[in-house]
């Protein structure tokens, strides 16, 4: 049995922290358990989705591009965002990344936009915030369909 766990522990016996004999597996969970728990994220970044299936106009969908590109860049907001048109299964879905303080402006920005008059999201947010945003930019791209 330790002969088993130790092969599928190897890649992790070699970090440098450890001493430069090999570990025993106790001393490696015991390590493991003080690095997993040694600091408290700061937690600056939110998760933030939601969705909404709503007919949008592909004539609408160009400016309603960039108008979100560029509001949510001055919030620092990235993630990925897909805009479908009514020829399809039309509307939007979103995977955000949002700056903590800023999570309250980025729901304004959706909530206020002339395309979504009247629908209400229901956004979800992750179970925990997270000390380095989920993406790396910001995208938001067209599809055939939201679904």
């Amino acid at each position: 049995m330790q002969s088993a766990c130790r092969s599928w522990l190897t890649p992790y016996l070699h970090h440098r922290s450890l001493c430069r004999s090999r570990p025993t597996i106790q001393q490696f969970l015991v390590h493991f358990q003080r690095s997993k728990h040694s600091h408290a994220p700061s937690a600056p970044f939110r998760p933030l989705a939601f969705y909404a299936l709503h007919a949008l106009p592909e004539t609408s969908l160009p400016s309603l591009e960039s108008n979100i590109r560029n509001q949510l860049q001055k919030l620092d907001t990235v993630g990925r965002i897909y805009l479908a048109p009514d020829t399809g299964i039309g509307g939007i879905n979103a995977q955000l990344s949002v700056p903590v303080h800023q999570v309250s402006a980025v729901q304004s920005v959706f909530d206020t936009l002339p395309q979504f008059n009247g629908i209400s999201f229901e956004y979800n947010y992750g179970m925990y915030d997270t000390e380095k945003p989920s993406f790396r930019t910001l995208k938001v791209l067209r599809k055939p369909h939201v679904c």
